[in-house]
């Protein structure tokens, strides 16, 4: 089995990436700039898994209560890309909840879950509960 793992500084870099969405979508309700041409940091960081095509979940959390989550099963963009589409769109269109306002944005936690490629299973006991998500067809 193939597991996906994320260094500890790809994992910050991408909640870095998910809160400027979640900054600029609240105060603009526009797209964040491209990181790459961020001049504060280095595009080496987005390299490697960053830039590859993968699913991603993204969860807004007020405490303990949901505030938005919507994601994508795969993706044919750059993981850094979902993640900033993923957490607009958590912020702004998810219809169980209204718009993230900016006064609400300090007080959100984000919680990403990126997927590692889908692949076919011989049974059950190839799934660890709490780990792995399943797609049934």
């Amino acid at each position: 089995m193939v597991e996906l793992e994320l260094t500890p500084e790809e994992q910050n870099r991408l909640i870095s990436i998910s809160r400027a969405a979640l900054n600029e979508c609240a105060e603009t309700g526009g797209n964040p700039p491209d990181p790459r041409g961020d001049e504060r940091k280095s595009t080496e960081d987005l390299r490697g898994i960053l830039e590859s095509p993968l699913g991603v979940f993204v969860s807004l959390h007020v405490g303990d209560t949901l505030r938005g989550c919507v994601g994508r099963l795969a993706a044919s963009q750059p993981l850094w890309k979902s993640v900033q589409e993923m957490t607009r769109r958590a912020a702004q269109d998810d219809p169980r909840f209204d718009a993230v306002q900016p006064e609400e944005v300090g007080g959100i936690h984000i919680e990403l879950s990126v997927l590692g490629p889908c692949r076919r299973i011989d049974g059950p006991d190839e799934i660890i509960i709490g780990r792995h998500g399943l797609v049934v067809s």
